[in-house]
């Protein structure tokens, strides 16, 4: 499968574990984002397609990167921020991706869920109808299988090319 026409939402997901509320209660004092640690293409990418999608963040993060993406010079580029500690709902639950079309005013086969894991963002996203783009980096494997490259609709290694996917795919009208 392919990316389709007729986006209207794109959703990054910023990185981030899947852990239980045990775990999470004894590490959020250690969960910082300290300034000029988010990826160098992220910006330019949000902005590129700022306007003309909605732009979502779906993080299995806590609400301290609310505070540290604007920081970066990302807050005004992103409408939807669907982040685990404020929202209630993790990846790779369908309730944070319901969620989020929701709050997006986007249909699944009209949204595109970008990510770097198989587990919590490709395989949710897709099972639910999104377009998917697996980004082969961070928490990826370093040497993808030829099985795992064809679970996604695109794969890149970062996100520097990605606009020049998608912007020939997006509903100009929403």
């Amino acid at each position: 499968m392919t990316l389709r026409t007729g986006v209207r939402a794109v959703f990054f997901d910023v990185g981030g574990p899947i852990y239980d509320d045990e775990l999470h209660d004894r590490t959020r004092t250690y969960w910082a984002h300290p300034e000029g640690t988010i990826y160098s293409d992220v910006a330019p990418l949000m902005a590129k397609l700022h306007g003309k999608v909605t732009i979502g963040v779906l993080a299995n993060q806590e609400a301290s990167v609310v505070d540290a993406l604007p920081r970066d010079g990302l807050g005004q580029l992103i409408d939807v921020w669907g982040v685990s500690a404020i929202v209630g709902h993790e990846k790779p639950s369908s309730s944070l991706f319901g969620w989020a079309l929701n709050e997006a005013g986007a249909e699944p086969w009209n949204a595109v869920h970008v990510g770097n894991r198989l587990d919590t963002d490709v395989r949710p996203a897709k099972a639910l109808g999104l377009g998917t783009v697996w980004v082969t980096r961070g928490e990826a494997p370093e040497q993808p299988t030829p099985g795992q490259l064809a679970e996604s609709d695109l794969v890149v290694p970062d996100l520097t090319t990605l606009a020049d996917e998608l912007l020939p795919l997006i509903d100009e009208t929403r």
